[in-house]
């Protein structure tokens, strides 16, 4: 591969070439092979500085070097979502390989959780994303009052533009979008956003047939974080459950178990699960529920503003 050098990335100029030379860090795959945390102690940069030159190198030579597939399986990029104490949580951010799932009682923040990341996605890397629309009520708008305050150094016609919105009515739909972006063509897109899963399963009355659905977005889903190193980000809704006598009840009252819709198939499928909970006017509670990588006790308390999670 070829070394690195301003062409690539242009925080790469002369100086930080030197450095990472001293350190036997000469080519693109050099650069890529070491972990984040010691370029970041090498050249001092922002993790996100330091996402966006691996995320340069791949776009660069992803389709001359075989080696990159084989590398990106085990190296995982992380995208910053632009919400720091969120990127804490989470370690750095959302990993690319991962599927996340965002669960909450309705009208908790989960579809404005979404928003301000697409946007801030699009803002920090101008990665084109997918937003996959299941309940007809993406706003535009919304997004731009979120961002407008960032969009100074990028068009409002080049930031929405990378903002694909895909509106959807039943899992047939869902199910031909996602194959469809498992083509080639589409092989830029970083991140896809599925906003939200229950409201395509609610009208389903056979179980079997909904579980069979539930099996296929599985496959599509792994298959599109895997194969095609994309991220994925569902929305989910919860209950709550009081165990009696083997029996699960449904009740209206708050309990200690909570449980994702979609069912136990489901369950095991995202990777990292986030619980996010209203306890105070704007005040928002973000708990990681489900991990493999981090303690699940973890949780961070948040604003929402006019402008987004601070």
């Amino acid at each position: 591969m070829a070394r690195l050098n301003s062409l690539i990335h242009p925080e790469l100029n002369n100086d930080i070439i030197e450095i990472l030379e001293k350190k036997k860090i000469i080519t693109g795959m050099d650069f890529l092979n070491e972990s984040t945390e010691k370029i970041q102690k090498i050249i001092k940069f922002k993790l996100e500085n330091i996402y966006s030159i691996r995320n340069a190198i791949v776009d660069r030579y992803g389709g001359k070097d075989n080696d990159i597939d084989a590398l990106l399986k085990f190296e995982k990029i992380k995208l910053s979502t632009g919400i720091e104490s969120l990127d804490n949580l989470l370690d750095g951010g959302i990993c690319v390989g991962n599927i996340y799932e965002i669960c909450g009682p309705s009208s908790a923040g989960k579809t404005q959780l979404c928003l301000n990341i697409a946007g801030n996605i699009v803002h920090k890397y101008e990665h084109e994303i997918i937003y996959i629309d299941t309940k007809s009520d993406f706003s535009s708008s919304r997004i731009y009052e979120l961002h407008r305050k960032n969009i100074s150094s990028m068009k409002i016609e080049k930031f929405m533009k990378c903002i694909q919105v895909y509106p959807v009515e039943n899992v047939h739909q869902l199910l031909n979008i996602l194959h469809m972006l498992a083509s080639k063509k589409f092989n830029e897109i970083k991140l896809i956003i599925i906003d939200s899963l229950p409201t395509l399963f609610y009208n389903e009355t056979d179980e079997r047939k909904s579980l069979s659905f539930i099996n296929y977005l599985s496959n599509i889903c792994n298959y599109l974080v895997n194969e095609c190193h994309m991220i994925i980000i569902t929305t989910n809704l919860i209950s709550h459950w009081r165990e009696t006598e083997g029996f699960n009840i449904p009740i209206d009252t708050s309990t200690i178990n909570i449980k994702p819709t979609l069912g136990k198939f489901w369950n095991h499928i995202p990777n990292v699960r986030l619980l996010i909970e209203q306890y105070e006017n704007e005040k928002r509670k973000i708990s990681l529920w489900k991990s493999s990588d981090s303690c699940i006790s973890k949780y961070i308390q948040v604003n929402l503003t006019n402008f987004g999670f601070k």
